[in-house]
């Protein structure tokens, strides 16, 4: 056994490589930590390694270690890159069967390493040498798989390499400082690697790559710690970062601006420069409340100095030892919104004002017609008193039939005011189940006028356990269609109200023994003012159906009656008992 300073060089390096790998480890979900931690664990191996050769003392104890040493000089380069690769966030192109595929050729040199002396295609000959730096070194002649695979190594050195110099001209500067700082420590394993390929018999076969790629290690720490840049970036995902309609500020705990995204930059009219500056120098207005809380955030408007509003969501970034790290603010531009709910808000106001005055319009016209009617009313019973005794002296009067007409006239006023009366309280009732044979009986009650017709008869056959969703107004068209087969049916003698199901709807018909309907008149006795009273009878039927949804038809056969039916939704009819039992069909 002999120790000398290579040794001393090779124990140093599998504790920094260990101590790095158990520090990263801690953070394994964050990809970068991932492959960096591995990277550590592979260079631990190959110094570790090292160490064992280094104090062999026979051919087969070193041969022995050498090919130990072969599972993490052989990965060490495959994952160099794939760190370089989580680094500048290029994970994405490279899937886990594009990754195992990269460690075929490494697994391939391990393997022809320990069965070299079946082929010798790695080492022809291994043979002892005494030299300047050790008192005993094993020399490997090398053979042509050794080329393969340093070729290999080389290959993805100098790919990682390359990534790294690509990233750094796209980055902000602080970031771009970092990233070729790590650039710069890569080459240190690259060069010492190439010296021992070229010149073996100089260091009298020692590889110093392991030693070499340690310091590397050390250095890719210190560029991702020192700036306290690293544990931020992580968490976001630069294509969707870059790609928000929102902007995307990112502080750390001293206020320093960490990233900003394209639209944040649009929004404060900056650059990419700012990254690394506090935020108070470039952006003045913007609010420091300290951490927002860490359920959930805090929330805020603030009007910039170009008069532009911006809504700022806060959140707090936390490590996975749930230490504070910065704080993230979503930021939009909301001075169109606000706008727009201002003059919302504006319009919502006039129209409040606009709909009190038409309430107070209509109340007073209400109130208005209310006194005409009453007005109009008083002097009708005045007219009709004075009528009553020009009728009572009718022999005395030259022109009887004026008299007629006059107290024709006093008459349709009367139905005109009653009519108006009618109208305007439709749709202002209330809505509850009314028994329909009730609601008939009560409009033939109407229709008569506490006066006693014994020339027509008038049979209500609609069941007494039928029940209608309406208002008490409905009564009214029952008494208009008697009305109606009264006044213009000619020699009625017979009314029957009846219900009928339909498919969809109840059929309640009113018809009558008369003169009927013209066919060329049905289209039209429904409009208002047509007719040969006051033409509002039917018109009003009607109207005070169709807040109710129920529609009204005339098809009865002309010289034979009428036949007024009204189609109501079956939603609205149901069967109860007396005791307000339903009846289930």
């Amino acid at each position: 056994m002999t120790f000398n300073l290579f040794i001393l060089v090779y124990i140093l390096g599998t504790g920094i490589a260990a101590l790095l790998a158990v520090h990263s480890w801690k953070r394994r979900s964050e990809t970068t930590h991932f492959w960096f931690s591995l990277l550590c664990i592979a260079i631990g191996i190959w110094c570790f390694t090292s160490i064992g050769e280094a104090l062999s003392t026979s051919i087969s104890g070193k041969y022995t270690w050498g090919v130990l040493s072969y599972t993490g000089s052989q990965t060490s380069p495959v994952l160099f890159f794939l760190f370089v690769v989580a680094f500048t966030r290029f994970s994405h192109y490279f899937t886990r069967n594009t990754r195992i595929i990269l460690f075929i050729l490494p697994i391939i040199s391990i393997i022809l390493a320990a069965t070299n002396q079946y082929h010798h295609l790695l080492w022809p000959d291994v043979y002892l040498i005494q030299g300047p730096f050790s008192s005993l070194s094993a020399y490997y002649v090398h053979g042509p798989w050794y080329w393969v695979e340093i070729l290999y190594s080389y290959f993805f050195l100098a790919a990682g390499m390359l990534l790294l110099f690509i990233t750094s001209l796209h980055q902000p500067p602080i970031y771009s400082l970092q990233t070729r700082f790590i650039l710069a420590a890569s080459i240190f394993p690259v060069a010492g690697n190439a010296f021992y390929a070229l010149f073996p018999t100089f260091l009298s076969g020692i590889d110093i790559t392991p030693a070499l790629f340690t310091i590397t290690c050390i250095l890719i720490y210190y560029a991702i710690t020192k700036l306290g840049l690293f544990d931020l970036i992580p968490i976001m995902c630069d294509e969707i970062v870059q790609s928000m309609g929102e902007g995307i500020l990112v502080l750390d705990q001293k206020k320093r601006i960490i990233r900003i995204n394209p639209a944040a930059l649009r929004i404060f009219s900056l650059s990419d420069t700012v990254i690394g500056t506090s935020v108070s120098s470039v952006i003045p207005e913007f609010p420091d409340n300290g951490v927002p809380a860490m359920d959930i955030g805090t929330h805020q408007e603030i009007l910039l100095q170009n008069s532009t509003i911006l809504s700022i969501n806060s959140y707090p970034v936390l490590g996975r030892d749930k230490r504070i790290l910065g704080t993230l603010h979503i930021l939009s531009d909301v001075t169109g919104q606000v706008t727009l709910e201002n003059d919302l808000r504006t319009h919502s106001e006039n129209l409040e004002a606009v709909s009190r005055q038409l309430l107070i319009a209509n109340e007073k016209l209400h109130l208005l017609s209310g006194i005409t009617r009453h007005d109009i009313l008083n002097e009708l019973t005045v007219l009709k008193g004075y009528l009553d005794i020009m009728n009572w002296e009718r022999e005395k009067i030259l022109h009887p039939e004026y008299l007629e007409k006059a107290m024709h006239a006093a008459d349709t006023i009367g139905d005109l005011i009653r009519f108006t009366k009618t109208y305007d309280t439709i749709g202002t009732g209330s809505i509850s189940w009314l028994n329909l044979h009730a609601l008939v009986d009560a409009g033939i009650m109407r229709s008569f006028r506490g006066e006693v017709t014994i020339d027509v008869t008038i049979d209500n056959t609609i069941p007494d356990t039928c029940f209608i969703s309406t208002e008490s107004l409905l009564e009214t068209v029952f008494g208009n269609l008697v009305d109606n087969a009264l006044r213009h049916g000619g020699r009625v003698t017979r009314i029957t109200f009846s219900l009928l199901e339909g498919d969809e709807t109840y059929r309640v018909i009113c018809e009558d023994n008369g003169a009927g309907i013209d066919n060329d008149e049905k289209r039209k006795i429904f409009r208002p003012g047509y007719g040969k009273n006051t033409g509002y009878g039917l018109f009003l039927t009607k109207e005070i159906l169709a807040v109710s949804e129920i529609l009204i038809s005339e098809e009865g056969v002309y010289g034979e009656g009428a036949a007024f039916v009204l189609h109501i939704p079956k939603k609205l009819v149901k069967f109860m008992e007396s005791t307000g039992t339903e009846i289930k069909a």
